[in-house]
């Protein structure tokens, strides 16, 4: 039987009427165990955030039961305590898995697919606020396919927040297959053994190594773009920008083990322009340092007016003048740390990227 002559027998079972009971360990019993499809979202002191997911997720109508794994990555907050309160939702069954030891999003993902009993997997972050059509719309993704993106936005009344030091997705299909939108057969996960939690350390570009794995072993992706999700804007605030720098060691991950994801990146030893103004001002420093005369003094000079430059070709437009004027010192502080990680990740990896 083939992948997809096996998913299609699935899709053909019938889910008859369950009897749904909250158990005491809060996850659903049912005298009929079929579920189809599952639904995994990790989780670490976001319990408003998922809640609201939960919400949304409340609302998704695929014609059956299905079942959401929430992978508690040893929250801090009442998470679990909220969450084993909750009413029982007629649209799903809800399985809390909490964990004594704190993974990252990688190895709770691990842990929620591989608890899991859909044969069909959605992942979606908790961050996030899927469309009503969302699930069901990936679900009719896997029909002719193993892995199943769909799109993510930044919501409208979110977009006031962006500045210099903001994160967001605005992605269809560029071959990040971005867990924040995705859905895998199982037998794609089994196969490659889910998420490499082990080498992508920090929450960074292990979701896109899963990805180009499933392609590399003959499974066929496709785009979704009616699965539509709503992502979070990070406001600009610079303690979560810098801290944020740490992940970029994924990056250098990933083109380690797919050299062909640089090309994705930009295609060159730098992973941002803004780095080699950054490499360039440290050169002019050292030399106004060891040699402070007219022409080192002018390097330096060029040097800065380059960094600015760059400065506003890296990073989100400013909401005002005196957000400007704080940021690119600031950034030049980020992104220096950014070029040290980029550095040392590269000594790690044994591949040059900066």
């Amino acid at each position: 039987m083939t992948r997809l002559q096996h998913v299609s027998v699935l899709k053909a079972r019938s889910v008859r009427q369950v009897d749904l009971r909250w158990s005491e360990a809060n996850v659903w019993a049912v005298s009929d165990p079929v579920v189809r499809v599952s639904v995994v979202v990790p989780t670490h002191d976001r319990v408003e955030r998922m809640v609201r997911l939960l919400n949304a997720l409340a609302v998704q109508d695929i014609g059956e039961l299905f079942e959401v794994v929430v992978a508690d990555d040893r929250s801090g907050d009442d998470t679990v305590d909220r969450l084993r309160a909750r009413p029982p939702a007629p649209a799903f069954r809800l399985v809390i898995l909490p964990s004594e030891v704190n993974t990252g999003p990688a190895g709770a993902r691990n842990r929620g697919w591989r608890s899991a009993r859909g044969e069909l997997i959605a992942f979606v972050d908790d961050d996030c606020v899927p469309d009503p059509g969302w699930l069901a719309n990936l679900v009719a993704g896997l029909d002719a396919a193993d892995i199943a993106v769909g799109r993510t936005r930044p919501p409208d009344d979110q977009l006031h927040l962006i500045g210099p030091f903001s994160s967001y997705l605005d992605i269809g299909h560029n071959r990040t297959f971005s867990t924040c939108n995705i859905a895998y057969r199982r037998p794609v996960l089994q196969e490659l053994g889910g998420f490499d939690a082990a080498t992508f350390v920090w929450p960074n570009g292990e979701d896109t190594d899963l990805g180009l794995r499933s392609v590399k072993a003959g499974f066929r992706d496709r785009y979704v773009p009616e699965a539509l999700v709503w992502h979070d804007v990070v406001p600009s605030d610079f303690r979560p920008h810098l801290r944020r720098m740490r992940r970029l060691e994924g990056i250098v991950a990933l083109v380690s083990r797919h050299p062909e994801a640089r090309g994705n990146l930009g295609g060159g030893v730098f992973l941002r322009s803004v780095d080699k103004a950054v490499l360039l001002a440290w050169a002019a420093a050292l030399g106004l340092l060891l040699r402070p005369r007219r022409a080192t003094r002018a390097c330096a000079v060029v040097a800065g007016v380059l960094y600015v430059w760059q400065f506003d070709r890296a990073h989100y437009r400013a909401r005002s003048r005196g957000e400007w004027a704080t940021a690119v010192p600031l950034g030049f502080v980020a992104d220096s740390w950014a070029v040290m990680i980029m550095i040392r990740s590269s000594a790690r990896h044994r591949t040059l990227l900066l």
